[in-house]
């Protein structure tokens, strides 16, 4: 239809008849018949005159190899060729200077033989073919270093390297690699000329930016790269100053030409292939990365990282990552500033992704971890308060599924803040304790292992008891003693560990419980998002598999052993039967392994000695009887909760009984009081009137009186007459009584 027509047989065709050579046995006796017989013969003597001049073999060689090159393509068929004996003539075929092709296509036989896993193995095991592989190896690249400056030579020249580094996997490969000098090739090709340091393998501008020389170069810190894996081959390395050579490309004000010549992607892809090399190389030298002050260069890189390089940087903070779990390098790293850089990238806004600030709070874990002068530096660097932020913001994450960054964050607090008491004083006053408890509340329960043994940890300092007994939710106004609790009761219930009553339903084992399968109650991971990338997958499985029921109570347990369980007054009875159930724990454990190695000895039919024995009974026998004591205890516990709640009830009936009667009564009319009897009005006239009799003087004497000619005696004995006379008649006396308007008599107060 227009384009070129294919060549060769279909992909069908083709795999059927390599699967056709691999059944036929046609492959192993060209190997041994042809390729190991007859060629390396010829190839042996191809380099004198007789044998230039003989074109037919040189023929036959091309075909031979050109063969071999063809069965190399299926992975059967290599296999084959590789127990065959193929890897002897290919040692040899690669040490001829051939210019018809042979070498290049016995690179390529190489590279597809060497894909398969046990080329290598085989390769490395017989030492005369390995010794003769890498002795071929080096000549031809010292050859075509000094003298190929063609495009031809400089791709057999590139994979050269390629096939070096593939063969160097095994240790006996690098060795030898390294000692016909193959190793001072590729660090020279590597650091030149990047370093000052005059080669006399390198011709003067052999290293151009052209793509085949860009390619050498990378290809050559693969290989070396690859060789690091062995010490000896890391410490020429080092030697050689290729560490210094990597560490340019990384150094922000760095002006050389060597490494500025470089195009943007170039640079970039150099950039991330030097970080790859030297997270491998600096676990095993950092003295020698302490001495050219690599510290520095990727603290300098991270505050000052290039324009569109936020790969770069992200590689280079996992860099920093990796070497700051090193014991030898956290006091460095901390010199050079490299918790003030993880801080400011910790705690810069949320444009960065997340990754990176996992990375940053990792970095700060891992140079706080056990050292008392980097916890002073995060503690000057405000690092706390950055801590107690990031445990805010985790209230408030999704928790659907558990979160890295989380664990990075829980794994900073416990090595920064807990481990130190300075750190653990300034984060209780701060409420950072308040801040755990409400991630606690909220998180994931893959998270719950974590957060209750770090809280266990700062339980142990005692002053820090009073802020967890104060703690009180806002979403459910609970305390934390009362959430702890919950998530045992979520234990219990999945195991079965109670009656309906709130007891022990089974005293042999109590932690066991009595259903006969554990019920799931810490949600699977897969439910949230049945499609997730393999990386984060993993760590999700690796999260589950650590995380379970049993992890979760011991947690539980601790916490309450280092509060002291005296100190739980204010919980109520069902709590406390709780309470009781993980006091004792640990001897409940305890019984459950007695129990267990006796079993144990009856399956094996092995019968121990009486005093073992008598242990193991006395044993079993003691966890039985303390679970018999905190089923009593959970009985008194149940039956006080029963009349509190009788009594709860009862006051609740009275008030709600007296309430009703009160409101049927308000709505009844009742007369009214205000208005009083004749009789009633006399007797409060007489009270008023005996009042104000002893109240109150006369003005007049008795001789004012006499001298008008009234006896004041008389007149008080005639009105107490008469006011007794009206008295008894029931009447009012005769000055109270006053015509009214209407004719009627009213009454008045005298």
């Amino acid at each position: 239809r227009g384009g070129n027509p294919r060549v060769g047989p279909s992909p069908r065709q083709y795999h059927t008849n390599q699967g056709l050579l691999e059944r036929s046995g046609a492959v192993q006796n060209t190997v041994k018949h042809g390729f190991c017989g007859a060629l390396v013969h010829e190839i042996t003597d191809f380099g004198n005159s007789q044998s230039r001049r003989n074109y037919e073999n040189v023929e036959l060689q091309l075909a031979l190899t050109r063969t071999m090159l063809q069965f190399s393509y299926s992975p059967g068929n290599a296999l084959i060729m590789i127990h065959s004996g193929c890897l002897v003539p290919l040692s040899v075929a690669l040490s001829v200077p051939s210019p018809e092709g042979i070498v290049f296509t016995a690179l390529e036989l190489a590279w597809n033989l060497l894909e398969q896993a046990e080329a290598a193995k085989v390769l490395a095991n017989d030492s005369a073919v390995c010794r003769k592989f890498c002795t071929a190896i080096t000549s031809q690249v010292e050859a075509l270093l000094q003298g190929g400056y063609s495009q031809a030579d400089k791709e057999i020249r590139n994979e050269f390297f390629l096939v070096a580094q593939m063969a160097a996997v095994e240790e006996t490969t690098r060795l030898n690699l390294m000692e016909t000098g193959f190793l001072k090739l590729a660090v020279a090709v590597g650091t030149s000329p990047e370093l000052p340091v005059e080669h006399t393998i390198l011709k003067p501008f052999t290293q151009t930016k052209d793509k085949e020389d860009y390619e050498c170069k990378c290809l050559a810190w693969a290989a070396v790269k690859e060789m690091c894996s062995s010490q000896a081959c890391l410490d020429e390395v080092v030697e050689l100053g290729f560490l210094q050579a990597l560490l340019l490309y990384l150094d922000p004000q760095v002006s050389s030409p060597a490494v500025t010549k470089w195009v943007h992607s170039q640079r970039h892809d150099l950039v991330l292939q030097a970080i790859s090399i030297l997270t491998k190389m600096i676990p095993n030298c950092t003295d020698a990365f302490m001495e050219v002050q690599g510290g520095a260069v990727l603290c300098q890189f991270l505050m000052n990282p290039p324009k569109q390089g936020g790969e770069q940087q992200q590689a280079v903070l996992r860099l920093l990552r990796t070497a700051s779990r090193l014991d030898a390098l956290q006091t460095n790293l901390g010199e050079e500033g490299a918790l003030t850089v993880a801080l400011e990238l910790f705690t810069l806004p949320s444009e960065l992704p997340e990754v990176v600030r996992q990375d940053a709070v990792a970095v700060l874990s891992n140079l706080c971890r056990d050292h008392e002068a980097n916890q002073k530096i995060f503690r000057q660097e405000r690092g706390l308060s950055a801590l107690k932020g990031a445990l805010v913001a985790l209230r408030s994450a999704d928790h659907t599924l558990p979160s890295a960054y989380g664990v990075a964050v829980l794994e900073c607090l416990w090595n920064a803040v807990v481990g130190s008491r300075r750190n653990l004083a300034r984060f209780l006053a701060s409420h950072g304790l308040d801040a755990l408890s409400d991630v606690l509340e909220v998180c994931n329960p893959y998270l719950y292992p974590v957060i209750l043994s770090i809280m266990a940890d700062i339980a142990e300092n005692d002053k820090s008891h009073e802020f967890f007994h104060e703690w009180k939710s806002s979403q459910s106004g609970q305390l934390l003693a009362h959430m702890v609790l919950g998530l045992w009761r979520a234990e219990e219930k999945a195991r079965g560990m109670l009656h309906q009553d709130g007891t022990l339903a089974n005293p042999a084992r109590p932690l066991a419980g009595i259903l006969p399968q554990r019920e799931e109650w810490i949600p699977s991971l897969d439910i949230a998002y049945t499609f997730q990338a393999p990386k984060k997958k993993n760590v999700m499985t690796r999260m589950a598999e650590v995380v379970n029921g049993d992890a979760i109570v011991r947690k539980i347990y601790a916490v309450f052993n280092k509060l002291g369980f005296e100190n739980f007054t204010y919980l109520d009875y069902a709590d406390l039967s709780t309470l009781a159930t993980i006091e004792n724990f640990v001897k409940f454990r305890q019984g459950e392994v007695w129990q267990d190695i006796s079993a144990d000895f009856l399956t094996e039919d092995f019968r121990p000695t009486a005093a073992d024995r008598q242990r193991l009974a006395s044993g079993i026998q003691k966890s039985e009887t303390l679970a018999r004591n905190v089923v009593y205890k959970q009985s008194l516990n149940h039956a006080a909760l029963t009349q509190q709640h009788d009594k709860t009830n009862a006051d609740f009936y009275g008030k709600t009984m007296q309430l009703a009667k009160d409101e049927a009564d308000s709505k009844v009319y009742k007369r009214s009081m205000a208005t009083l009897t004749m009789k009633e009005r006399l007797e409060a006239k007489l009270k008023r009137e005996q009042m104000l009799k002893l109240s109150f003087k006369d003005e007049m004497t008795k001789e004012n009186f006499k001298s008008i000619g009234l006896d004041m005696d008389e007149m008080k004995t005639a009105e107490e007459m008469e006011l007794t006379m009206w008295r008894e008649q029931g009447l009012p006396s005769r000055g109270s009584l006053v015509p009214s308007s209407r004719g009627s008599p009213a009454y008045t107060p005298a």
